[in-house]
């Protein structure tokens, strides 16, 4: 197992402070918070992103977020292009996942939970189909907010199972676990 820092856990520092931190506190790798890694690719290259992690010896774990995957309509096409842009990233520096995310809809509660799988178990699909060809893996992160359309392990482990890709997991994060109502013993199931 290897013990990382979240960068969401530093938000207000850029990403070469994670880095250092993580080095200095002992940790072999980083979950890489998405928009520090736009803001770095600012003035800097993938090679130069690369050295970063490399010189520091500090393994990038996944790649945090493409947010809000689902119920997308005429916006899907910029979900599948912010796909394929974060997973040629995470190719370039050697990060195995990416993390996705559900998203908020206006009438999730109206929306019986079956159409809700169907939408991500097709979008899911196709992502993954889109993160293949570069080595990626996707994590399909539940969110524990109640304006959320997955919120709990259970739904999330349903997804995946039904996605049934080689490529697609799940994420597990102990504070929407229990934000979103989730029971312990749903993690035993996993």
């Amino acid at each position: 197992m290897l013990l990382g820092f979240h960068g969401a856990t530093t938000m207000t520092s850029d990403l070469e402070t994670d880095v250092r931190v993580s080095r200095e506190a002992g940790y072999k790798g980083l979950e890489l918070w998405a928009d520090k890694v736009y803001k770095y690719l600012e003035t800097h290259s993938l090679e130069e992103l690369n050295a970063l992690f490399v010189d520091n010896g500090i393994a990038p774990m996944s790649l945090n977020a493409l947010v809000f995957v689902g119920f997308r309509g005429d916006e899907y096409p910029e979900v599948q292009a912010r796909c394929k842009m974060m997973c040629e990233i995470a190719q370039a520096i050697n990060c195995p996942m990416l993390v996705t995310v559900p998203s908020p809809t206006e009438t999730r509660w109206q929306l019986p939970w079956s159409d809700v799988v169907a939408e991500y178990v097709t979008v899911l699909r196709d992502l993954a189909s889109i993160a293949a060809p570069h080595d990626v893996k996707l994590s399909f992160e539940f969110l524990g907010f109640g304006w959320c359309t997955v919120r709990t392990p259970r739904g999330a482990w349903e997804i995946v199972q039904a996605v049934d890709r080689p490529n697609v997991g799940m994420t597990v994060d102990c504070a929407h676990l229990f934000a979103g109502g989730g029971l312990l013993e749903e993690l035993e199931v996993l």
